[in-house]
């Protein structure tokens, strides 16, 4: 894992076409900005993780025989 240091108005670019720029810092809490293309998909981890799990256990659920 990559770990950087940016102050308010600093960015980070990624592969060219991401720019991640750190518009706020209020206590612990840090506003991003994120500007990528359209097509690029860009999802909070907590709900992928979220999502990941609940599709996992609907696989394993065993449909009942009534």
């Amino acid at each position: 894992m990559l770990v950087l240091r940016r102050k308010v108005g600093e960015a980070l670019v990624i592969a060219d076409d991401i720019e991640l720029v750190v518009l706020e810092v209020e206590g612990d809490r840090v506003k991003l900005g994120i500007q990528a293309p359209r097509d690029v998909e860009i999802v909070r981890k907590e709900l992928l993780d979220e999502v990941t799990e609940d599709n996992r256990r609907a696989s394993t659920v065993q449909p009942s025989t009534d």
